[in-house]
């Protein structure tokens, strides 16, 4: 425990928050905040550093002993997390931990520290510090986190809640107006849109000369189909039992898409030509596309030629990429592989692998425009495709897009954007909400992760 001269530091006031390090403790105006005691470790560390910064290996050695065996990059970056959580802080704008990237974390709030433990209550409820010149509160009226409005406020917040309310009840005249349209838009994408909290973890281990090579996971969130050199295997995603899929020798399969049925899937091979130019070094063919179960049983082919292929969330169709360069055009074919037609065909420009909306009437995409002299903003941008006409829709416009989409059945659409300098190298998710009916985007973009 850190001292304040020769005193003990028992409690530290920053904001509205007030934590108790003797009973490890965390309170917003008075209220106690649920917080787990990895998180309020880095706290304590941030708070007794005094502004300085305090490292990653610093927090590492902190929260675990020597001899434990745990993932600390993930471990750290999850204590982080929920310590923001509890403060409602957050990486982008920061109002008590700054990230220091490639070094660590710093408490940029002025912190105020009381030398004991004086200032608990019988009934072990910390009252907050009552700054110089203000008036004291008694320990029955605590503060609280929440802004109460004023009774002229109140009512002004009532009415204007009220005329809402009109706009957007479907039974009122109102509502039939173009603000009482907007108006119900919008509260329903609020209402069934929440912004979305992370809660990320390992489910491989593998080392970095072995790497994962594919993985996808099944409809109903229970199974991980995922590759790497060693073959191709099938992981329980809550127990964590991995067993091996079989298949024939040399069918070195990629996982694309798993069926609504969590039991069978897509998968891409690299077919080996008859003829190599030797023995010792084969020459793979053209992508196909391929249909497995997971329960075993010989592959079947679906599609001569393809790639990034993403089954329909009723299973009846699927969207694939092929074309010169195996990326250059979207087709649709139905499950079984008939009836496969060109949808989209982007001439000398690259789509990614695409995502599909719940309803299975839209895709999206990442298109890589390849033009020469072209704005570099513009060279990536996300575009929304109509499957029965095939027109597209613009959504957003980025150079630092990655490939890979998700369209959430909440409407969103989830993208990995990479850091600009000195970053680069780095990229986190991001989301965006999509209007269902105009497919354009709904909202500003917002960051999901910060790792």
């Amino acid at each position: 425990m850190a001292t304040y001269g020769s005193l003990r530091r028992a409690s530290a006031r920053f904001g509205r928050f007030q934590v108790d390090l003797s009973s490890n403790e965390l309170f917003c105006s008075g209220a106690r905040v649920p917080i787990q005691e990895q998180p309020l470790q880095v706290l304590r560390l941030l708070l007794e550093a005094d502004g300085k910064v305090v490292t990653r290996e610093q927090l590492r050695a902190a929260l675990w002993p020597e001899n434990t065996f745990v993932d600390f990059e993930h471990g750290v970056n999850t204590a982080v997390k929920k310590l923001r959580q509890a403060l409602e802080d957050s990486a982008e704008n920061p109002k008590f931990v700054e990230t220091l990237p490639k070094l660590g974390y710093r408490f940029i709030l002025p912190v105020q520290w009381v030398p004991d433990a004086t200032n608990r209550t019988p009934q072990s409820r910390v009252v907050p510090i009552a700054p110089a010149g203000s008036v004291a509160v008694p320990p029955g009226d605590v503060l609280q986190c929440s802004w109460k409005p004023k009774a002229t406020q109140a009512a002004i917040a009532l009415a204007i809640l009220t005329a809402a309310g009109l706009l957007i009840s479907e039974n009122s005249p109102l509502s039939h107006t173009r603000w009482g349209a907007w108006l119900h838009q919008v509260a329903f994408e609020r209402r069934s849109e929440p912004r979305p909290v992370p809660d990320q973890r390992r489910l491989t281990a593998n080392t970095d000369d072995a790497p994962v090579t594919g993985g996808v996971i099944s409809p109903d969130g229970k199974y991980l189909a995922y590759t790497d050199a060693s073959g191709f295997y099938l992981r329980l995603v809550d127990g964590g039992e991995t067993h091996s899929v079989p298949l024939p020798k040399d069918f070195d399969a990629l996982p694309e898409s798993w069926f609504p049925d969590s039991a069978h899937l897509v998968v891409t091979w690299f077919g080996y030509q008859k003829e190599a130019p030797s023995a010792d070094a084969p020459r793979a063919g053209p992508p196909s596309l391929w249909r497995i179960s997971v329960l075993g049983g010989p592959p079947r082919k679906i599609a001569e030629r393809g790639s990034s292929a993403r089954v329909s969330p009723d299973g009846s169709k699927i969207a694939y990429l092929t074309g010169f360069w195996d990326s250059e055009q979207i087709w649709l074919m139905d499950a079984d592989g008939g009836s496969s037609r060109k949808l989209v065909d982007g001439g000398h420009e690259e789509f990614g692998p695409v995502a599909w909306a719940a309803d299975g009437k839209r895709f999206a995409c990442v298109r890589a425009k390849n033009s020469v002299g072209q704005n570099e903003a513009l060279l990536k941008q996300i575009e929304v495709f109509d499957v029965a006409s095939g027109r597209g829709t613009i959504v957003l416009s980025e150079s630092r897009l990655g490939d890979n989409l998700v369209w959430t059945n909440t409407g969103r659409l989830i993208y990995s954007l990479q850091e600009l300098p000195p970053n680069q190298g780095d990229s986190n998710l991001w989301w965006v909400r999509v209007n269902p009916r105009t497919a354009r985007p709904s909202g500003a973009p917002a960051r999901i992760t910060n790792d």
